[in-house]
């Protein structure tokens, strides 16, 4: 085939083309040979990789050399010949033959133990577990069967660190462990003071004792003595300062006193003390305090020729009765008028005192007296009835009744 017939045959395609193409055998010469005439094919495996041949090549680093295996051959060599010898695989055999019934079978997976003793302390898959549980944590609970023991340190920084202690189940605190200034400050009780505690009560027991027997009971409403006296310390005193009044206060009749000592006698009033008083007879004076009281009972226009009644003036039952009751009439026309008085024993049922000759009249102010003017007795209920007689003139009337009474 000449070139020019192989160039027409060669031709630019894709890998994918490799099937439509010719195949060409590709050649070289063996550098080794002399003249380098012969060539040879390139081989290639079966996945078109190219076939190498490494004679020449350099060894990697660390590569075994030839020299290595040869003295590796010779090792080989000696220990087969040392295991043909029938004393050596004896040997062998009583240093193994305890593993015979141990060892069922062997292999990179695994090796399976058919029974074997643990050495002494040796830890167990239980316990193990156990172990893992402790660590792994549990949440907290009253009481636990099982935990990992952990003594608590505690102390002041740089001393000597001590161990907590607990009391069944609770943290025991000691006052002999605390620091002297924390147990004063904080307000414990030291030893010093119990001890002077115990003597007063001591003591105050010492001193009671006597009443163990004497007090049966005792309550706010009074003492119950079941035996011995009590010691009155001033009845002495109160015998002496009165002694001088045994002759002179004596009981009887008015003329068998005439010899007695005076006595003054007070009463209380108003916060101050006054002395009773007596007439020259004998008899107690009493002393009536009255007081001055007015109300106005009418205030009203009465026109000529009309009459009006004033309104009920009552005297009250809680009162001394007065001397009089005065009516101070003002008359603003100063019109002629007449003045009628009226009385009730119940202030609904009223009644005109008809005893007078003729009724008060008057055309100015005036006073008018209950029992003067109007000749009545003082009662309860008390009003007037006023008449202005002005043929033509209108007048106002204003009428405030007054009294002394207590």
């Amino acid at each position: 085939m000449s070139i020019a017939d192989l160039n027409a045959k060669i031709t630019r395609s894709s890998k994918n083309d490799f099937e439509t193409l010719q195949s060409i055998s590709l050649y070289a010469h063996d550098p080794a040979e002399v003249g380098r005439q012969t060539l040879k094919a390139l081989e290639v495996d079966a996945s078109g990789n190219l076939k190498v041949a490494s004679a020449s090549a350099p060894l990697p680093s660390g590569a075994s050399t030839e020299a290595k295996q040869d003295d590796i051959i010779t090792e080989l060599q000696t220990a087969n010949t040392n295991l043909a010898k029938e004393s050596t695989q004896a040997s062998i055999l009583a240093d193994t033959s305890s593993l015979d019934t141990k060892i069922v079978s062997c292999n990179t997976n695994s090796v399976a133990v058919s029974s074997s003793a643990l050495p002494a302390g040796g830890s167990t898959e239980a316990k193990q577990d156990d172990m893992v549980s402790l660590l792994e944590g549990q949440p907290p609970a009253g009481n636990r069967t099982k935990a990992i023991p952990v003594q608590l340190m505690v102390g002041p920084s740089g001393s000597q660190h001590s161990a907590l202690r607990g009391v069944g189940g609770d943290l025991s605190v000691y006052i002999d462990d605390m620091n002297s200034d924390v147990a004063v400050n904080s307000g414990l009780s030291t030893s010093a003071n119990q001890t002077t505690a115990n003597n007063h009560l001591s003591t105050i027991a010492g001193d009671t004792t006597s009443l163990d027997t004497k007090i049966v009971s005792c309550n706010t409403n009074s003492v119950v003595v079941n035996s011995g006296s009590i010691t009155e310390t001033n009845s002495a005193s109160i015998l002496a300062d009165t002694s001088s009044l045994d002759t002179k206060i004596t009981s009887g009749s008015d003329s068998s006193l005439a010899n007695a000592v005076q006595v003054l006698v007070y009463g209380a009033g108003n916060g101050s003390l006054h002395p009773f008083k007596v007439t020259p007879s004998g008899v107690l004076k009493t002393e009536e305090v009255v007081t001055w009281n007015t109300t106005e009972i009418f205030n009203a226009q009465i026109n000529f020729g009309q009459n009006a009644t004033s309104s009920t003036f009552d005297l009250g039952t809680d009162i001394h009765v007065p001397d009089d009751v005065m009516f101070f009439v003002s008359n603003s026309a100063q019109v002629d008028s007449e003045f009628a008085i009226e009385v009730s024993h119940n202030g609904t049922n009223w009644f005109q005192v008809n005893f007078l000759q003729a009724n008060p009249q008057s055309n100015t102010d005036t006073m008018l007296s209950l029992i003067n003017d109007f000749e009545c007795a003082v009662v309860r209920y008390l009003r007037i009835n006023i008449s202005n007689g002005s043929p033509d003139t209108n007048s106002t009337y204003v009428i405030n009744a007054s009294t002394y009474n207590g």
